[in-house]
């Protein structure tokens, strides 16, 4: 069930009747009975798996409180525990297959078993959400949740169960407890956040998506400069995609009276690749920092052990991504940039530099996070180099935009589409819009929202397949 479908639209309204008609103390109720049928829209059979990884989750926290003498060793096997699992559904072949090609270097016959393992939609977001419960528990930052049903409404929250944000144990479940009134300036506030949402997926990501895997999927048969386009567009559309789902989320949760963690603030105008991730996932990110990379040490024990840490950190974050070497190669080059960063650049306040170094900084960031997301979106690491090793060859230039399947009107519309998209961040960054546009005259407003939802209906049928969200298969 899509967030952009008309099954989830039907959905979404009874959720939200149901949930204000209610009275607060019942209305956790109808969010859960939410949470399992929109789970099992995609696959019921996995509703055991995650009621078990609640449950589990529920009374471990239960136990890391009562017995705090023994603690550590219930957190580490509760942990254990929901690493394997995840590791058992998302990362079982590709283990085997590395292990096959390892020992074929050494001509050691292996032949990897291909297992029929269907990954459950999520795994990776709740699996996380709950190891960051249950250390925030034994850590003692909050106290174990006593009622199951609640804990179970955070841990499968359907706004961000399939994508994020990866949300807190300590910031989501106080806000169960609030009661919430019904307030129509909230209400349409946060409707607005989902519709950008709805018009970064629909009309500007799926737009671009059939333009980048023409490329992608044939890059033999594309010139270095179609390449570089593809590249360019897959940044466009990984972010419009991306955080259109998290603001459709974060729209979700506002009209059910919950604010969600932001997961973007316009990352593309980073002037580091630290800065980069401060304003990219920021959920993912937050949580790497606190669960791994402070765990490891941080930056306690010295320069060495720093860099060490960051480049572990990053190599999680890309094997969290995807079973693919390629994601792997991803978060290396993430976590090597940022220890050369650290190396070279004096660590300052972007705002406190020249126009000249801050322009030369985020030329770049944006060129590594770009030549980064060709491994990102390779189908192989093969595929990543060739296209790495011929973005610099000489070409023929003429047909860039017909190797993409490119007309001269989805020239244009594209080019609109980055402008417009470039234009909304860069004045996102220095407030907030949505504030601002809800004091314009009411005749404006809704002839601004009917142009954005008609643009998302004739898009959404213009491009006719229905695109699920790239983070949904992490």
């Amino acid at each position: 069930m899509s967030f952009y479908s008309i099954s989830f639209l039907i959905f979404m309204v009874a959720v939200f009747l149901f949930y204000r008609i209610l009275p607060h103390p019942y209305r956790w109720v109808a969010l859960l009975a939410a949470n399992a049928l929109f789970y099992a829209s995609f696959e019921a059979r996995f509703l055991l798996l995650l009621l078990l990884l609640m449950a589990g989750s529920y009374f471990g926290a239960l136990l890391i409180e009562k017995h705090r003498e023994k603690a550590k060793q219930i957190l580490i096997a509760l942990v254990a525990v929901l690493v394997l699992c995840l590791a058992f559904f998302k990362y079982a072949n590709f283990t085997l297959t590395s292990i096959e090609k390892i020992l074929g270097l050494f001509a050691i016959p292996f032949t990897a078993p291909a297992l029929k393992i269907l990954q459950p939609v999520g795994i990776s977001f709740f699996t996380f959400q709950m190891i960051g419960y249950l250390t925030d528990v034994y850590r003692g930052k909050i106290k174990a949740c006593r009622h199951f049903g609640k804990y179970a409404v955070f841990a499968s929250f359907f706004a961000t169960i399939t994508s994020g944000p990866i949300e807190r144990a300590g910031h989501f479940l106080p806000q169960l407890e609030e009661d919430t009134p019904f307030d129509y300036e909230r209400t349409v506030s946060y409707a607005s956040i989902l519709l950008i949402g709805l018009v970064k997926k629909v009309v500007i990501a799926d737009t671009i998506a059939k333009y980048v895997d023409s490329a992608y999927n044939n890059l033999h048969a594309c010139s270095s400069a179609s390449i570089l386009l593809a590249t360019l567009l897959f940044a466009m559309q990984i972010y419009c995609d991306f955080s259109g789902y998290s603001d459709m989320a974060v729209g979700i949760g506002g009209l059910l009276g919950f604010d969600l963690i932001r997961n973007f603030k316009q990352p593309y105008f980073a002037c580091s690749v630290r800065e980069f991730w401060a304003s990219w996932h920021i959920s993912l990110s937050t949580w790497l920092r606190d669960y791994v990379y402070i765990p490891l040490g941080g930056n306690r024990k010295g320069t060495l052990r720093r860099n060490l840490n960051l480049i572990l950190t990053f190599l999680v974050s890309g094997l969290w991504h995807g079973a693919n070497w390629t994601y792997v190669v991803w978060g290396l080059i993430h976590g090597v940039a940022q220890v050369g960063e650290n190396m070279v650049v004096k660590r300052k306040d972007s705002k406190e530099l020249s126009r000249a170094v801050r322009f030369f900084r985020w030329l770049v960031t944006f060129l590594i996070v770009c030549l980064a997301w060709i491994f990102f979106r390779a189908n192989s690491i093969s595929d990543a180099f060739y296209a790495l090793t011929h973005l610099v060859t000489a070409g023929e230039i003429k047909n860039t935009f017909l190797n993409l399947g490119m007309s001269a009107v989805s020239v244009v519309k594209v080019f609109v589409m980055a402008a417009g998209l470039t234009v909304y961040d860069l004045f996102s960054r220095k407030q907030d819009l949505i504030p601002l546009f809800r004091k314009q005259h009411v005749i404006f407003r809704w002839a601004v929202y009917v142009i954005f939802a008609v643009l998302v209906i004739v898009l959404k049928i213009h491009n006719g397949t229905d695109a699920s969200f790239i983070y949904f298969k992490f």
